[in-house]
């Protein structure tokens, strides 16, 4: 009878798995997952991939006593197993046995002996293997029944070696590849080989003279130091060769007629898996028997419901006590003449406050301007109030959009784990929340739910940063331990605590006072935590912090004229930007602000030079400015260089710009003085005003300059 069977190498697939997936996965008892996690999603990938007739796994069990006589440092290099990935053995062990997938081990062996086993039985029974592994040496056991399947990038891009992909590769067949491992040597495993002697050359060699006792046999044709050390190292090329040889007769009990996949009972996967919430494999695993796993609600509220001027309270109070709302549009599934738009919901304490169509907008504006919100795709959320086509209506200002606090599920998700292949709510819900969204049977019951679990999943993730922060703070946590907040993340204080601590603190009060005239109202709880913060975290004096608030306000007034105040999320990105530049005194916040100024001023002429006046500069053009600024150039310097670039490209190219700054900035060239006698391509343009002469830019160069100039004018 025709059959495949799948012989995975455990080891390989479970370190491979252990690297690609964040360590942020755990059991219920505190047992990493994450290996076992990308195992299964490899196993769950192949057979989707392959459909074998019978699975089997094996374990590495020691080394084998010749191997380790043939070479004494075999393996030896290696780092001993971290501690994360050796408890998810067992682990993985009791899933693959709940999907009754039989695991081999055997004492003394690895799994590549066991690997060459098996796929030598079934060659004899006539079956058709596939190797599940990443490493190389398995190469050797290829053949016309026995095909290699390895992973490429990651857990699921996987690729098959039959005997021909093996020749392409390396260019040797695969009987010829412990030869080839013989006389190049394996660094992963310690194998020396022949020093010098690389992948062509072992290839070269073999294919002249077939193995190493051909080589030898022939070494009289060999020449230079490619003979020297092939006759110097004889011994070690042949331990090497018996060292990467697996082998295929290793004595345990399988019986591989009976075996099969899938055949395992559902209600032990169910268990197995729930076990260490592995929600969404469960469903495929049970997919593959027709089986569907037993349906579980997530702990979801959503309720009530909100409309108008309690929805509008809900939002509003959220807001001012430093809520994140979380936030969900759905769009209507049958266009109607009477459809107002998308329906939306925002998730708060108070329950979810449901709008629709501009109302919608409205409040998502004032939700992405002055407080916090959770969704599933943030830039989706974002463009909705701030198009990315420039020539529609924004419903924030640049300022407000730079200095939103978000939180991005989908995101969230994708670092958490990379390899699921979606990442919706449902999904995330399912495998963070412990089970399915509600039913609902309306559209806007359906936002209104969207938007209490994109609310549940961030909080989940605040909760574990605050866990994190809390025993860290205890001295019970390293910030080797667990990936801890970022600078950026200020304490939550109480508003009684911050009131209290305040209360003897004349230098903070006399901050609050002057920071509510120079924003023209009372701080919110939010925002008053986040004062506070700054404050009581950075270490920043109070003159330091109301210097800081003042500057923020100025940009704003210069940008956009007066009545533009900045939010305490843009002050506290700026205290972070101070801080993290150890700016925490008045004295160097003022020499900073001086800098500032100078830097302004020189921007300034910039712009006059470059013909940039009478409008804002993008992103980029400031990038490239500030760039040119910092490496020490000024507007004498730059103008040149504009010369040069619109006669190169008749018109003000910044990409090619950039180029001629770093090649003077190359050769050392900084002042127009220094340009003009260092680069003989450059322009005059920064000689004296005093001179009356026109511009030139030599004989070429400016008729090419005219010419340009006359198209442009016809």
């Amino acid at each position: 009878m025709s059959k495949t069977v799948a012989v995975i190498d455990g080891n390989s697939l479970m370190h491979r798995a252990y690297h690609a997936v964040p360590p942020t996965m755990n059991a219920p008892d505190g047992t990493p997952t994450n290996a076992c996690f990308g195992f299964v999603a490899m196993l769950l990938k192949f057979v989707e991939m392959a459909h074998p007739d019978a699975i089997v796994c094996a374990f590495d069990a020691g080394r084998p006593k010749w191997r380790m006589e043939a070479i004494e440092q075999y393996k030896a290099q290696r780092p001993p197993m971290d501690d994360a990935l050796k408890v998810q053995f067992p682990l993985m062990e009791g899933l693959l046995e709940a999907m009754s997938i039989p695991v081999v081990r055997v004492a003394g062996w690895e799994g590549d002996d066991i690997l060459g086993t098996v796929s030598a039985r079934d060659e004899a029974l006539g079956y058709r293997t596939l190797l599940v592994s990443g490493d190389k040496d398995v190469y050797q056991l290829v053949s016309e029944l026995t095909h290699v399947v390895t992973t490429k990038k990651g857990i699921t891009d996987v690729a098959i070696y039959g005997p021909d992909e093996v020749f392409e590769r390396y260019g040797v067949t695969p009987a010829q590849f412990p030869d080839f491992l013989g006389l190049k040597g394996d660094a992963s495993d310690n194998i020396p080989g022949v020093p010098g002697v690389g992948d062509k050359t072992a290839a070269k060699l073999l294919s002249a003279y077939g193995n190493l006792e051909g080589i030898y046999e022939h070494t009289g044709e060999l020449k230079g130091k490619q003979k020297e050390k092939i006759e110097t190292n004889r011994d070690q090329a042949f331990a090497s060769r018996k060292v990467a040889t697996i082998s295929r007769d290793v004595d345990f009990e399988l019986d591989l007629e009976d075996a099969a996949f899938p055949s395992f009972d559902a209600a032990r996967v169910t268990a197995a898996f729930k076990n260490v919430r592995f929600n969404a494999h469960l469903t495929h695993v049970l997919n593959l028997v027709g089986e569907k796993a037993p349906a579980e609600r997530a702990a979801l509220s959503w309720e009530p419901v909100l409309h108008g001027a309690d929805a509008h309270a809900a939002v509003k109070g959220a807001i001012a006590e430093g809520e994140r709302v979380g936030i969900a549009f759905v769009e209507p599934e049958q266009a109607s003449l009477f459809d107002t738009g998308a329906f939306a919901a925002f998730s708060t304490s108070k329950g979810v406050a449901s709008f629709e169509g501009d109302e919608a907008l409205s409040v998502l504006a004032q939700v992405v301007a002055q407080g916090r919100f959770a969704a599933l795709d943030a830039k989706e959320m974002l463009h909705r109030v701030y198009p990315a086509d420039t020539t529609q209506e924004a419903r924030i200002t640049d300022e407000e959009l730079f200095a939103a606090e978000i939180f991005d599920v989908g995101l969230a998700g994708y670092v958490m784990n990379s390899s699921v292949s979606d990442y919706t709510l449902e999904s995330l819900a399912d495998e963070y929340l412990g089970g399915a969204l509600p039913e609902v049977k309306t559209d806007e019951e359906r936002a209104c739910v969207l938007a209490a679990a994109a609310r549940a999943l961030s909080r989940t993730g605040e909760q574990i940063t605050a866990a994190a922060c809390r025993l860290s703070g205890a001295g019970l946590l390293t910030a080797g331990d667990v990936p801890l907040p970022g600078p950026d993340e200020l304490p939550v204080y109480r508003t009684e605590d911050i009131l209290r601590r305040s209360a003897d603190d004349g230098a903070f009060r006399a901050l609050l006072g002057e920071c509510q005239r120079v924003l023209g109202h009372t701080l919110s709880s939010a925002d008053l935590n986040t004062l506070f913060g700054i404050y009581d975290r950075l270490g920043m004096t109070a003159e330091t912090i109301l210097l800081l608030i003042h500057h923020c306000a100025d940009k704003l007034r210069r940008r956009y004229g007066e009545g533009r105040l900045p939010t305490m999320r843009a002050i506290e990105k700026e205290a972070f930007y101070w801080a993290n530049r150890e700016i925490l005194t008045a004295p160097q916040a003022e020499e900073y602000l001086a800098a500032l100024a100078r830097r302004d001023e020189e921007m300034e002429k910039v712009r006059h030079a470059l013909s940039l006046t009478g409008r804002d500069l993008t992103p980029t053009e400031r990038k490239y400015i500030e760039s040119w600024l910092s490496m020490g150039y000024g507007a004498e310097a730059l103008a040149i260089a504009y010369d040069r670039t619109v006669v190169g490209t008749g018109k003000l190219a910044w990409a090619y710009m950039d180029k001629i700054v770093k090649s003077w900035y190359e050769k050392k060239l900084f002042t127009a003085e220094q340009i003009e006698k260092g680069d003989s391509r450059a322009s005059s343009r920064a000689k004296p005003a005093a001179e009356s002469a026109p511009r030139r830019t030599g004989g070429d160069d400016l008729a090419r300059l005219e010419g340009i100039l006359k198209n442009i004018g016809g």
